[in-house]
């Protein structure tokens, strides 16, 4: 710690019903007079944030409101029957729902769409690659599937003669509906299935001994650690095999005869889109659950994290250097890991969909670095999304895998944009409490966020406003931005003004060493005090000592709040003139036509 900490400052004294009903803070252009005198706050060190959080208006669509807007009653797809084999019996006002499934029948297998809590109660089954078997009453695991409209259904797959499961609404609401799998499925290609299976099953690979003393859970691999690399280009399935894999590992195995293992390390190098936490953070976190939610909804639930690095960016290109050093210290805190710990631990790494030119390199250098003992490649059909790795690897003892892209049965009428599914990931994470907002997400059709995440009653902006911030003084940490954002800021208020309005990284003594991000909210000059809105624990917030800025988009439905928006903060350009001539003053345009020559053969 250093001469004072960020515990510093007393809390508001003002009537905790008064709110801040805008961002005009952010602006920086009197930020004192616009918190002090309307907005409560506190202090790091003050007991947990009792500030106005149930009050919340976040859209409440009936599930006749949504989803195919049929607005039919039954709570079933009226448009799409449902399997023959399929019975399903709703349960009063907590739409419990008991299904049978015969195995014998043509089909074996129902998609749900929203959120609920599954309990097999009878038989077997699969989801997402994680199985359930009948177990008694007192022991039944239930499990939690969020399945959002606009994606591909969570698919429920019978395994046995007779299956029966029962699906329980979450919040004590209808929340989820229930349709064919004919419609859109999520289909596990068969390569995926067989590629599981062989990693599952290599622990016969391992030697005896090492085989006896891990009680044959075949962590080992040819002696090493289990470390398993996913790696393919955009829009192939990665995150999807992520989920599988993880859901294979903590699972009784399909088709071996290795145990599950109690949990499963991923690291998440997926930096513009990772699974477990924000984006702009590389991290190394223990899995111990099912993954059977959409990466945002992660995120309003706690992660046991190893380590994680500030990246500050969205796309390794902005520092590769510092992106491929970050990885090989996730990877050594691995291996520290599995000194302390008893249990067989697999690491499962997540790459991003950068594999041309310059991603090539990066991605091949990693492999190098890391040695894994299995690489899982995904190959698309298009030129573009194929690339190879099979003569780079040739002489290591890395097995190569080559997996099919993870396609639809039926197309969806158009695609999620990446900066969408990235503002989600944000708003899950700094308004994990909107739970009304994040539920009727899941029945928004994909037609409305191929634009953008849009709020059209401004709830997310309406929550920061009167969330109470932390104050923390200046000198109590060190504010700074990662070396490539940082050429032009030389002094601590420029620093200071480039941070207002914007996402941080909360450190404890440098980027290394994230425990999680930070929104500040504005700045009080006079009293050289930062208002910082986080969601970190309070008991972590006394080690941070180091705030670090980089260049993390700020989703616009954080500051627009319609006709009580004043301002958008380093969210505008102007010029002097119409006709004005002076370099750098138009926006930038991407010239996309430009071939290069790394984007020809995918291997320079």
């Amino acid at each position: 710690m250093k001469e004072s900490t960020v515990l510093e400052g007393e809390m508001g004294d003002r009537d905790p019903n008064d709110r801040n009903e805008a961002l005009e803070g952010a602006t920086g252009e009197n930020p004192s007079e616009s918190l002090d005198e309307t907005t409560e706050t506190h202090s790091l060190e003050g007991s947990e944030r009792t500030g106005d959080t149930n009050d919340r208006r976040g859209r409440k669509r009936s599930l006749d409101q949504t989803g195919n807007g049929d607005g039919e009653d039954d709570k079933t797809d009226s448009k799409y029957e449902l399997p023959p084999n399929a019975h399903v019996a709703w349960d009063g006002n907590d739409a419990s729902v008991v299904i049978d499934l015969d195995i014998g029948e043509q089909e074996s297998s129902i998609c749900i769409v929203g959120r609920a809590r599954l309990r097999c109660v009878q038989g077997s089954l699969h989801v997402l690659g994680y199985s359930l078997e009948e177990l008694e009453a007192e022991a039944s695991e239930e499990i939690l599937l969020t399945s959002p409209y606009w994606s591909s259904w969570t698919t429920i797959q019978a395994t046995s003669r007779k299956t029966k499961f029962i699906l329980m609404s979450v919040r004590g609401t209808p929340s989820f509906r229930l349709a064919s799998p004919s419609r859109r499925p999520t289909v596990i290609p068969k390569s995926w299935i067989s590629t599981a299976d062989q990693i599952l099953n290599s622990c016969n690979n391992s030697p005896a001994a090492q085989r006896d003393s891990l009680e044959s859970d075949g962590v080992y691999f040819h002696g090493k650690p289990q470390i398993i690399l996913i790696c393919g280009g955009k829009g192939v399935g990665k995150s999807t095999f992520l989920r599988y894999m993880t859901n294979r590992l903590l699972s009784p195995s399909q088709n071996s005869s290795c145990k599950p293992r109690q949990e499963v390390a991923i690291l998440d190098a997926d930096v513009g889109q990772p699974e477990l936490v924000p984006p702009g953070i590389l991290s190394m976190s223990i899995q111990k659950q099912p993954l059977l939610q959409p990466p945002y909804w992660n995120l309003t639930e706690p992660v046991e994290s190893i380590a994680s690095v500030f990246y500050g960016a969205v796309s390794s290109k902005v520092d590769p250097t510092r992106y491929i050093e970050a990885i090989e210290l996730l990877v050594e805190k691995y291996h520290k890991y599995l000194e302390t710990t008893s249990h067989p631990t697999p690491l499962l790494i997540n790459m991003d969909g950068w594999i041309k030119g310059l991603g090539y390199e990066i991605l091949t250098a990693l492999i190098m670095k890391l040695v894994p003992t299995h690489v899982c490649q995904i190959l698309g059909k298009s030129k573009g999304k194929t690339f190879d790795l099979q003569n780079m690897m040739s002489g290591t003892e890395s097995t190569i895998y080559f997996l099919d892209a993870c396609t639809n049965l039926i197309p969806l009428s158009c695609s999620i944009p990446s900066f969408t599914l990235r503002s989600l990931r944000f708003g899950t994470y700094f308004g994990p409490q909107l739970l009304e907002l994040w539920d009727a997400l899941d029945f928004t059709a994909a037609k409305q966020l191929q634009v953008g995440w849009v709020d059209d009653e401004n709830t997310m902006a309406e929550y920061l406003a009167r969330e109470r911030p932390y104050r923390v003084p200046f000198r109590a940490v060190k504010c700074s931005f990662l070396a490539l954002d940082q050429q032009d800021l030389t002094t601590e208020s420029l620093v200071l003004q480039a941070m207002n309005g914007s996402i941080v990284g909360l450190c404890i003594q440098d980027a290394n060493n994230c425990v999680g991000l930070g929104l500040v909210r504005s700045i009080d000059w006079q009293h050289q005090i930062l208002y910082v809105l986080t969601p970190v624990e309070s008991s972590i917030l006394p080690k941070v000592d180091a705030l670090i800025g980089g260049s993390l988009p700020l989703p616009m439905s954080f500051v627009f709040r319609g006709i009580f928006a004043e301002s958008f903060p380093y969210q505008s350009m102007s010029q002097s003139s119409p006709n004005s001539t002076a370099l750098g003053a138009d926006p930038m345009k991407s010239r996309n036509n430009i071939g290069r020559r790394g984007n020809m053969n995918g291997s320079t």
